[in-house]
């Protein structure tokens, strides 16, 4: 019983003390100082090979995102819940580069273990064993690929959120 009494006052103690850590409306848009929506309002665009661009204002001044979002973790950082929804976006883009990556190499090894090998020669553990660990990982990677566009897009609304009108 005053083990969990403990534990409850703890929970409550770090609750308040996130609640008082969260950034105010008129400290955010002191922080955007004279931005305006049609100035500073922000919008994903891609390009005919895919590649992501930040396009800022009504003219549409372009920043490159960068292939993980730094350039959106640039762009959002005078927002801190939105350079937050960035920074997470960002992370899953690294996971799904990173297992994006270790699939095709899998994958890979699996198809040249078979390259030239009669099939009653291969290692069939070591074939589709890569096979699968290729295909889970690519899978996974366009998981985190979803869930890195997902808070990309969270960011850019809670900015233009901020922008007064």
């Amino acid at each position: 019983m005053r083990h969990s009494a403990v534990t409850f006052c703890l929970i409550a103690v770090s609750c308040t003390g996130a609640l008082q850590a969260q950034p105010t409306i008129s400290a955010t848009q002191s922080a955007l100082g004279r931005c305006s929506y049609e100035t500073c309002a922000i919008r994903l665009d891609r390009s005919f090979f895919g590649s992501r661009k930040v396009m800022i204002g009504l003219e549409g001044v372009e920043t490159s995102m960068g292939a993980l979002g730094g350039g959106l973790v640039n762009a959002v950082d005078r927002v801190p819940t939105a350079a937050m929804e960035a920074q997470l976006g960002r992370r899953n883009s690294i996971k799904a580069a990173v297992l994006g990556v270790a699939g095709v190499l899998a994958v890979l090894y699996s198809v040249q273990r078979t390259n030239g090998v009669d099939p009653l020669e291969w290692n069939n553990g070591q074939v589709f064993g890569a096979l699968m660990v290729g295909t889970a990982a690519t899978f996974a990677g366009v998981v985190q690929s979803v869930y890195a566009e997902r808070h990309f897009s969270r960011a850019v609304w809670l900015y233009n959120r901020e922008l007064p009108r």
